[in-house]
């Protein structure tokens, strides 16, 4: 979901979503090429683990990540 979001294929349709894909996008800016690949949850059950306690945090304006 959150790669599709950055790479601008797909809509941020839950507000509560959006700071996952401005910040993403901000960070990119600053490098000349950047990949990003989808693995799925099966692939990588740590990932999967930190996605799903990473979407538990509230993110206020102008708090550093």
């Amino acid at each position: 979901l959150i790669i599709n979001q950055v790479n601008g294929e797909w809509q941020v349709k839950n507000e509560k979503l959006v700071p996952y894909q401005e910040i993403p996008t901000s960070l990119i800016l600053q490098f000349e090429e950047v990949q990003l690949a989808h693995v799925k949850r099966e692939g990588n059950p740590i990932t999967d683990g930190l996605a799903s306690l990473g979407s538990t945090i509230t993110f206020r304006t102008n708090e550093a990540i």
